[in-house]
């Protein structure tokens, strides 16, 4: 508990995007009440860029890509405010990438998100490409090369032994995190949750579920 804004928690940075939350914010700011983190100095500290790959297959459609949109416009708000580049790839049978603009601001921006929440393939699912173009991402991308992925699917589609064999490569050579947010009240996938850090499943979306989602993965 202090009052060090660069060392709040996610949840008390994203109270900046609402006129009456950031008066808040700042009101305890000033009463050194902001809940923040206490780094340890043998740790490096700094967190890096984000890779969200989010289905937006045909069983997706309606509250299920709501909720992931919903998830994934906050992980970009958040990059923005710690500037850190964000890369989207949108996957069905086929898979499209938006990369984060530099500078985040202005009509970019705004096009940016517009593009992200709007865009909805439909059609089958097919996890090897997205979970490649990750892989590709942090290997190849300058940008991103420190990145954490993030995955958010209802699970209906499994990964390749190929594409299983090249994560866990990476995911020890390069030392990156794999997240996997499963939305629906019956969504899995035993490949990708073997091979993942940490999962959720979400059936009920809410402001709560939302901030602990971030905190535990991209914060």
């Amino acid at each position: 508990i202090g009052n060090n804004l660069t060392s709040a928690l996610p949840s008390e940075l994203m109270r900046m995007e609402d006129s009456l939350l950031e008066l808040d914010l700042l009101k305890r700011m000033t009463e050194k009440k902001l809940v923040q983190y206490s780094y340890d100095a043998n740790k490096e500290v700094g967190a890096g860029p984000i890779v969200v790959c989010v289905d937006c297959s045909g069983s997706m459609a309606g509250d299920r890509e709501i909720y992931a949109k919903a998830l994934t416009v906050a992980m970009a708000r958040l990059g923005k405010i710690e500037k850190r580049p964000i890369r989207v790839v949108l996957f069905s049978s086929n898979a499209e990438v938006y990369d984060s603009p530099d500078p985040m601001k202005g009509k970019a921006w705004v096009d940016y998100l517009a593009d992200v929440a709007n865009r909805f393939s439909g059609g089958g699912t097919d996890f090897n490409e997205p979970l490649n173009l990750a892989m590709d991402s942090i290997e190849s991308h300058p940008d991103y090369s420190r990145a954490d992925v993030v995955f958010i699917t209802d699970g209906e589609a499994n990964v390749s032994p190929a594409v299983m064999e090249r994560l866990t490569t990476n995911k020890k050579e390069k030392g990156f995190n794999l997240y996997s947010i499963f939305v629906g009240s019956w969504a899995e996938c035993d490949t990708l949750e073997a091979i993942s850090d940490n999962v959720w499943t979400i059936s009920k979306f809410d402001e709560q579920t939302g901030l602990e989602i971030l905190e535990k993965s991209v914060a």
